[in-house]
């Protein structure tokens, strides 16, 4: 076996070792990513869902209100 194929046979695994590092910091990239644009969309729909239910419960406490009920 000649000093070419000796180096390629003891630098694979180093390069198999580097390929799989750069998959797994672009998964937990993308994994972050997801992460923080699911948790601001459920910021967004949660305020929006707040506002809807206090302008409900305004809306039916002004009905009752004027009905004198109260």
């Amino acid at each position: 076996m000649d000093n070419g194929a000796f180096l390629f046979v003891l630098l694979l695994p180093f390069g198999l070792g580097l390929f799989l590092a750069a998959v797994a910091l672009l998964h937990g990239a993308s994994a972050g990513i997801n992460a923080v644009l699911v948790s601001m969309r459920d910021r967004m729909a949660t305020g929006s869902r707040f506002r809807r239910e206090r302008a409900y419960v305004r809306k039916h406490q002004r009905d009752t209100s004027h009905s004198g009920l109260l």
